[in-house]
């Protein structure tokens, strides 16, 4: 590069580009918001990859808080099943599975916590009470991110719902015992508790879409 006459610089044949000064300078600062542009993305990744599983998101407060009320519950439930106050609770079961059986027009009877018919005994002991399968939707339900007003209503909903289905599956227990007593472990000890596990998991389902419908019971889903 050469000077003219007027004192400007001029190129010569063979030379192309900027001054090496500018030419730096520029690269300069592409580098620097290329390295800004890649530091940014990193942080965004980062930050937006998976929020539901960072320290306080929503699946993490919903695991803590089911584990908590789940151990909140059988440290209720324990020593009151051993309490006269559960006895009666077996007792109202199986009056209203007598009722329902009743009703039906079977000649049942019941006495203390067995529903009897002329050829079988069912006895309502702990484990027949559907209170695991109670305890477990509600503790589902109330950790669940939504209007307080609304799981409680819905825990209850749910709980009635387990209570009505388990009279019904003690009667039909007491029923299959007495015409069909070969098919009785199988239906008390695989049918029954599939179904009764499979009715939890629907209701509980069928709360998760109703509150992701209604946005302003279910905000803090989306944070």
């Amino acid at each position: 590069m050469g000077r003219s006459k007027n004192g400007r610089r001029t190129r010569q044949p063979g030379q192309t580009g900027l001054p090496r000064s500018r030419s730096r300078r520029k690269s300069r600062g592409k580098a620097r918001s290329g390295a800004a542009v890649r530091l940014t993305d990193n942080t965004t990744d980062d930050n937006t990859r998976v929020p539901w599983l960072k320290a306080g998101g929503p699946v993490v407060r919903f695991i803590l808080l089911f584990v908590v009320l789940i151990g909140v519950f059988y440290a209720i439930y324990i020593p009151w099943s051993q309490t006269g106050v559960y006895h009666l609770y077996l007792r109202s079961i199986a009056k209203a599975v007598y009722a329902v059986l009743h009703v039906l027009g079977f000649d049942a009877e019941v006495n203390g916590v067995s529903v009897i018919l002329p050829d079988f005994r069912l006895k309502v002991i702990p484990g027949c009470d559907a209170m695991e399968a109670i305890g477990l939707f509600g503790s589902a339900v109330l950790a669940f991110p939504a209007a307080r007003w609304a799981r409680l209503i819905f825990a209850c909903i749910g709980t009635a719902g387990i209570l009505v289905i388990n009279v019904l599956r003690l009667g039909t227990l007491v029923l299959v015992g007495a015409y069909f007593p070969d098919a009785f472990k199988t239906i008390h000890w695989d049918l029954w508790p599939a179904l009764l596990i499979l009715y939890v998991l629907a209701f509980w389902v069928v709360w998760i879409r109703w509150t992701s419908r209604h946005r302003g019971l279910a905000s803090d889903v989306t944070q």
